[in-house]
């Protein structure tokens, strides 16, 4: 079984969003800074961890399950722009490198053409950090808006998140119940049939075979050092 879910969320998983995305948000907003960096990795990171949390939390594995967990746990600000901050943000930097840009007409307003652009800053100073999730006009570009994004707080924002769901799972037993039940299926080994696609179920299947047929001989204990051979 799977470390309790809240001890796991709480150690394990917050450990590992400050360690691995956080400070790395921190060490690339400090000044003086010799290279500018962070600014698509840092939210890649971000929204996949909400995958996992929206999993967890609402028992799929697909944007509305990320988009709920985002207007229910992430600060209110968000709620409103939970759909587009996911679609631009996550979708453009796991599936195309960088954010989404979209555009929509609207027949009952002037102009009829919106387009809604990114803007990325890693600076971590409060006045920074106040623009984020905010849109901006383009000056000379009638219907052209830009969605700011500040790295330091949407990190700080996905801790916030994840401390909210804590916080939920302690006071509702239902749900810390079916929400265990998800994380210990999720740190479960999957056989190779639950790969969706048949040709690559056959592919994977076919290298599990040659990798046992290529193992080495140095054997690992349970922390994945190598045991040493008995004199």
């Amino acid at each position: 079984m799977t470390k309790e879910i809240t001890g796991y969320l709480e150690t394990s998983l917050r450990e590992s969003i400050v360690n691995d995305v956080r400070d790395v948000a921190h060490f690339h907003a400090h000044p003086p800074r010799k290279t500018e960096a962070g600014f698509f990795s840092i939210p890649r990171e971000v929204f996949c961890y909400v995958d996992f949390l929206g999993h967890i939390a609402l028992g799929k594995d697909n944007t509305e399950s990320a988009v709920s967990f985002i207007r229910d746990y992430f600060p209110p600000s968000y709620r409103d722009y939970a759909a587009l901050v996911y679609s631009m943000w996550r979708h453009g930097t796991v599936h195309e490198y960088k954010p989404k840009a979209y555009h929509a007409n609207f027949a009952s307003q002037s102009p009829k053409r919106i387009n809604v652009a990114w803007l990325s800053n890693n600076d971590n100073t409060h006045v920074t950090r106040k623009a984020h999730l905010k849109f901006f006009p383009m000056e000379g570009k009638r219907g052209k808006i830009y969605l700011c994004i500040n790295i330091c707080q949407l990190v700080d924002d996905l801790i916030a998140g994840l401390d909210n769901f804590v916080k939920k799972l302690k006071s509702d037993s239902k749900l810390k119940r079916a929400c265990q039940r998800r994380l210990n299926d999720v740190m479960k080994p999957k056989p190779y049939t639950s790969i969706r696609s048949p040709r690559w179920q056959n592919v994977v299947y076919q290298e599990i075979g040659l990798a046992w047929k290529n193992r080495l001989t140095i054997k690992l204990d349970k922390f994945g050092n190598p045991v040493r051979k008995k004199k």
